[in-house]
């Protein structure tokens, strides 16, 4: 264990090469600065870059800390120079397994928050984010897991890609770069200011974002400044779960969007709560309570592709549309896919109430 004393740390690119525990002695207290300018590019190592702590290694913890990207005062002032906070160097070839972050306040970054990412042909495993904040990324996601198994818990993620650039903005990602199937629990995080609150792209059988109690449920409150979407479930490779969570928008606001995957593993929606004021659409999707579509040339980089889902339970209030599926797919099929969802059902709690 590493124990580190109360302080202003003007250290960059902290290389983290062995299993080891850094714990800061108070979240606040210990404050992890840029020694030097970052070059504000989206890519991970074009130079010069700035990162808080660049992993090497797997288990790894990092705890009770803040990394401030403005932290120091001699630097240009309100440039976020940290491109990350937390960042493994996927440039060696070793599986970064069990990295646990937490109790870490991660602010003023330029393109994540907080990255795992091996960059190995098979995933990673045993990632656990918990109980962080993050704050002002200038790009996004504010917390990302690429080709890994994590448990992403109660963790606050604000203002990421305030600008609405070109980048998705999302709050909190679990994605498929080179490997798919990743289990992926997202569970009790609170994300406001955001174009994307939460999203997952391939994720394995028994992934669930939110969970059977309230308290899983995520908390995403969306600005109503563009047309934000409060959670994406893509391409996923077995039966995924989004329950119990809370979305709350505005004007094109969306609550839930679906895209891609086999009816066998129909993508469950249950006991969600999504509310909008003032909901106007501007294109198909928006200002929809759970949008549903086989179309990849307008929404998704990939072929059209059938969806399936269950909805069950769940409040929506205020949107315009309140399910929406829309089979309007061209490649490579000229027709669509299939767009198919079981609305309701007959047991006790499982209607919709819209």
């Amino acid at each position: 264990v590493v124990n580190v004393v109360n302080g202003l740390y003007k250290e960059s690119n902290i290389a983290v090469a062995n299993p080891v525990t850094i714990d800061g002695q108070s979240q606040g207290g210990v404050v992890v600065a840029p020694a030097a300018e970052d070059l504000n590019d989206d890519s991970s190592f074009d130079v010069p870059y700035q990162y808080g702590f660049l992993l090497h290694s797997g288990s790894v913890t990092i705890e009770n800390l803040t990394i401030d990207g403005q932290g120091n005062s001699g630097l240009t002032h309100g440039k976020n120079n940290f491109r990350a906070g937390v960042m493994t160097d996927h440039r060696v070839p070793a599986f970064f397994n069990s990295i646990t972050v937490q109790d870490v306040t991660v602010q003023n970054t330029y393109r994540r928050g907080i990255q795992i990412y091996s960059g190995m042909p098979t995933k990673s495993t045993g990632q656990v984010l918990a109980g962080n904040t993050v704050t002002n990324v200038t790009l996004g996601p504010g917390i990302i897991v690429l080709d890994g198994d994590a448990t992403i818990t109660g963790n606050v993620v604000n203002g990421v890609d305030l600008g609405y650039t070109a980048n998705d903005g999302t709050g909190i990602e679990m994605s498929q770069f080179q490997v798919a199937d990743m289990v992926s629990t997202i569970q009790g995080n609170a994300i406001t200011n955001v174009y994307t609150g939460i999203q997952t792209v391939s994720a394995a059988a028994g992934s669930i974002i939110g969970g059977p109690n309230v308290a899983d449920g995520n908390i995403i409150a969306l600005s109503g400044a563009h047309d934000d979407i409060g959670i994406i479930v893509r391409n996923p490779t077995g039966t995924v779960t989004v329950q119990h969570n809370h979305v709350t928008g505005s004007v094109q606001d969306a609550g839930i969007w679906l895209f891609g995957n086999d009816a066998a593993d129909p993508i469950l929606v249950e006991d969600n709560v999504l509310t909008a004021t003032g909901s106007t659409t501007n294109y198909d999707g928006t200002a929809t309570g759970i949008f549903m579509t086989d179309d990849s040339i307008d929404y998704y980089p990939d072929a059209d592709l059938p969806t399936y889902a269950t909805i069950t339970g769940n409040t929506i209030t205020g949107f315009e549309k309140g399910i929406y599926l829309w089979r309007h797919g061209t490649n490579p099929n000229p027709g669509g896919q299939i767009v198919q969802a079981t609305i309701g059902g007959p047991a006790p709690g499982q209607g919709n109430t819209i």
